[in-house]
């Protein structure tokens, strides 16, 4: 009878994720170019979520769906936007008076550089 070494099968799968992970990475990595981010793979509740933050780029929503395409929406995407204090010297710009706090947030939500 012969047994059959259940390590090597999980080890040639964690493998298979781990390179499928590195492409996904690659992938990611070139869509953001050279703009400041960081990518972290993750589960919950054994879904895998990809949890992404970046610093002055194209919106949360803009970037959720790209990434969401890449990845083929087999993954859950978490995505969160860095402000930097050029961009937000750039927003404060565009009103004539100081905002409320709420306006001042949703604006900076949906501005892109």
């Amino acid at each position: 009878m012969m047994y059959r070494n259940k390590n090597l099968h999980i080890s040639s799968e964690k493998h298979f994720m781990d390179t499928k992970r590195n492409q996904l990475k690659k992938n990611i990595d070139r869509y953001f170019g050279d703009v400041s981010h960081r990518i972290f793979f993750t589960k919950d509740r054994n879904n895998p979520v990809i949890h992404i933050e970046y610093i002055d780029f194209l919106s949360e929503s803009h970037v959720a769906y790209s990434i969401s395409r890449i990845t083929g929406g087999k993954y859950q995407i978490h995505v969160v936007r860095e402000c930097s204090d050029r961009m937000k010297a750039e927003v404060l710009a565009t009103f004539s008076k100081p905002p409320h706090p709420a306006v001042f947030y949703k604006r900076m939500a949906e501005y892109e550089i």
